[in-house]
């Protein structure tokens, strides 16, 4: 498919109509308006189409769509079939870029997309432009994947992810009535068994991390929508490209999987049978079960 631009700024958006205009306006700031801005709005009833339809072009596409409320995942899923960039870049309502972040991004993509089983870039993101919230990163670009440089890396907090329009498509996240939560760690995990990143160490997108945001409130949204839990799990306990999770984080997910499979009210042979690594899941069913009770008086 051929797209009309190299890249698509994706932000989903629920409830969120005070804060777009910060996004809106360092949008107007890039130095290079080669690209789409597509806002999915999940339901919003805040307002936020009146804030949009007062947005005047810029110099770049500004697309929105609205959808019933179902959780950033499915507003996610949504976006695909009005996506007209090449590469996405998935920017919260309440963040910003910084205005060569554009820019930066189409330079390195051009010099490193090229590359056959290269599909992802990933930039820092920061408190401020001088305050990474993610360590760990080399002090020039580096190619690896984000099962080796990230989760046996150990290099934890947000990224910028900029990840090749197919290959998002590749990977659209599980749906269940009822359920609004699914990371996005499940597409990054699922890309990253199959495909390369280059890691820049540079900062072009600016976070907040608001109360009531999901950043916040991760555990107890899966704990309250366990299929896309186990799911999250299941991300994790997979094997690619000669690919594997360490020892560690895999009998750690195993015990997640069990423990979201009770919360959905699953038996233990269903359980099982819904892993990717049914040894695993077998093995750690006891300690998945211990720390389900634990966190059902924790959580009640």
């Amino acid at each position: 498919m051929k797209y009309e631009y190299g890249l698509t700024i994706l932000t989903p958006s629920y409830n969120r109509a005070s804060l777009l205009p910060k996004l809106y306006s360092s949008l107007n700031d890039q130095t290079i308006k080669e690209f789409q801005w597509l806002i999915i709005d999940d339901g919003s009833t805040d307002g936020t189409e009146d804030v949009i339809k007062g947005f005047v072009n810029e110099g770049y596409a500004i697309d929105y769509h609205k959808k019933p409320n179902g959780g950033k995942h499915t507003a996610l899923n949504y976006s695909h079939q009005y996506i007209r960039g090449q590469a996405v870049c998935i920017v919260d309502s309440d963040d910003w870029l910084l205005p060569d972040a554009v820019e930066k991004i189409l330079e390195r993509k051009k010099e490193y997309f090229r590359f056959k089983n290269i599909k992802l870039l990933t930039f820092l993101k920061g408190k401020n432009p001088g305050d990474s919230i993610c360590g760990g990163f080399p002090e020039k670009p580096e190619i690896s994947n984000h099962i080796e440089f990230r989760v046996n890396g150990h290099r934890k907090g947000d990224c910028c992810e900029i990840i090749d329009t197919a290959v998002f498509k590749e990977f659209p996240f599980p749906e269940y009535p009822g359920e609004r939560f699914l990371g996005e760690g499940y597409l990054w995990n699922n890309a990253g068994f199959k495909y390369d990143t280059v890691y820049i160490p540079e900062i072009i997108y600016i976070c907040e991390y608001l109360e009531g945001g999901l950043t916040r409130s991760g555990r107890y949204l899966r704990l309250l929508c366990p299929l896309g839990g186990m799911d999250n799990s299941n991300s994790f306990l997979n094997n690619g490209e000669g690919r594997t999770v360490n020892s560690k984080t895999l009998r750690k997910e195993a015990m997640l999987f069990v423990c979201y499979g009770k919360f959905a009210c699953l038996s233990r042979k269903d359980i099982i049978s819904r892993c990717k690594r049914k040894d695993l899941a077998a093995k750690y069913y006891m300690l998945g079960w211990m720390l389900y009770v634990y966190w059902k008086i924790k959580y009640k």
